[in-house]
């Protein structure tokens, strides 16, 4: 029985060249199906830190990656606390950061 092998792209992959603003975090799903013919992506949460909340941009962002048929596999959140911590409320705000 052969299956097939299938691969996802992080966005962290090309973070040098989203940092430096060679290329736009934003066409993420584009670049993914376009240049390296990948179907899942794993986005990066730092790269849209101040777009958590924007339904507006999340919608335009799934738009996006239906449009060029690309699953959004995982988002790697950043800098939103941490989900172990001992202390009970600051456990759940890094919960609810998440």
């Amino acid at each position: 029985m052969s299956q097939e092998l299938k691969l996802s792209l992080a966005q962290w992959s090309l973070q040098k060249a989203f940092q430096s603003g060679t290329l736009d975090p934003i066409l993420f799903a584009k670049i993914s199906k376009k240049v390296f013919d990948t179907h899942a992506v794993e986005y990066v949460s730092s790269f849209f830190s101040d777009k958590g909340n924007d339904d507006s941009f999340l919608i335009s962002m799934k738009d996006r990656f239906d449009e060029h048929e690309v699953q959004n596999f995982l988002i790697l959140v950043d800098n939103e606390d941490y989900l172990g911590d001992e202390d009970n409320k600051l456990r759940k705000k890094a919960i609810e950061n998440h």
